[in-house]
């Protein structure tokens, strides 16, 4: 009797817990987090979806979008239900969950607008690629500079933008707007867009993000070259370290002149009359020490050392330094770079 009676209690826990366990996927999901926590398997067992949230962007054309509530964003898949939303729309959506192609996703079965509300505050984003794994779908702010201006098949303005951390591909939607842009390559400008990264078919990252940009207006110049690409003033090394009143977190192209103090492979070291900086440079022509020469890149701080990505260099003459001390057939400027860096030190090379 005693063991019939611990068979059935048994069985009612099973039950319960089967029951609660099923009430719970039940339960719609009010939260975009929740959805994103979700597995491909479990996402694609059409979870029910209640979300209130604001609209970050969306496509006229197709009809998707993406909103954001506290808890996070979330991309909403094509429909035709409402192809009039804009950026700052507060909506509610019900559907259903499903896997998507890289993330968890929303397939709408009504959208309703039921006001309008601030942009969230945006997340930055330095081009990373790891980062854009867990950026998609977020509101992002960058600061890039504008390498080439083309379209896309599908109806949209391309513009191919990179920093020191990364390439992206920035999407505007309208072909008609790559004309206003042309004037634009080599510009350093700041926007605010909803990042996509790009997958493959095992959903792992292959390549820069795509981030989407409502309207062109959206898109604010820094700071544009010169026609000539050498006609950007020249600043002291030293100064590079200083303050700035412009943005520019790894997007600050500048322009440098000074004497060569040594190169190895792609690497060039040089110093003028206030500091010395490393350049990465995209050609590998020769360059011999006392070549003086301008450099216009991409500059950041790295491990307390001026680092110059992305160069271009025009050679301007030759003289010679006063640390270039070394007898020639030593080639000191053959060496691997931290162990050229640190014999080009001043004092080190006496």
């Amino acid at each position: 009797m005693v063991a019939v009676l611990l068979l059935a209690a048994v069985q009612g826990v099973f039950a319960s817990a089967s029951h609660v366990e099923s009430w719970q996927e039940d339960a719609p999901l009010i939260l975009a987090r929740d959805i994103r926590e979700l597995s491909p398997e479990s996402a694609n067992k059409k979870r029910r979806v209640q979300l209130l949230g604001v609209v970050t962007h969306a496509n006229p054309d197709i009809g998707d979008f993406f909103i954001q509530d506290h808890s996070s964003a979330i991309y909403v898949s094509p429909q035709k239900l409402n192809k009039t939303l804009v950026p700052g729309d507060q909506v509610e959506v019900t559907g259903v969950t499903k896997s998507g192609d890289f993330a968890p996703c929303v397939t709408a079965q009504s959208v309703k607008k039921v006001g309008t509300v601030a942009l969230p505050d945006p997340l930055p984003y330095d081009l990373n690629l790891e980062d854009s794994r867990w950026l998609d779908a977020q509101y992002v702010q960058c600061w890039t500079i504008v390498e080439n201006v083309n379209t896309t098949t599908n109806g949209y303005t391309l513009l191919q933008v990179s920093s020191l951390k990364g390439k992206a591909y920035v999407l505007i939607p309208g072909k008609e707007h790559a004309a206003r842009f042309q004037n634009l390559q080599q510009a350093s400008i700041r926007f605010r867009a909803v990042c996509v990264p790009s997958f493959n078919k095992k959903r792992v990252i292959a390549g820069p993000p795509r981030l989407f940009v409502q309207k062109p207006d959206d898109i604010i110049v820094l700071q544009r070259m010169p026609t000539h690409f050498f006609d950007t003033p020249t600043k002291p090394i030293e100064s590079l370290y200083r303050y700035s009143p412009d943005p520019h977190p790894g997007s600050r192209r500048v322009k440098v002149s000074g004497l060569v103090l040594g190169t190895w492979k792609e690497t060039v070291y040089i110093e003028d009359q206030t500091d010395r900086m490393i350049i990465h440079r995209k050609s590998a022509e020769n360059l011999q020490p006392g070549t003086t020469l301008e450099a216009v890149g991409l500059v950041a701080v790295e491990q307390q050392t001026l680092v110059m990505r992305d160069a271009v260099l025009h050679v301007t003459g030759k003289q010679v330094s006063p640390h270039l001390k070394y007898p020639p057939h030593l080639k000191c400027w053959s060496i691997p770079p931290l162990a050229a860096w640190s014999r080009l030190q001043p004092g080190l090379s006496k």
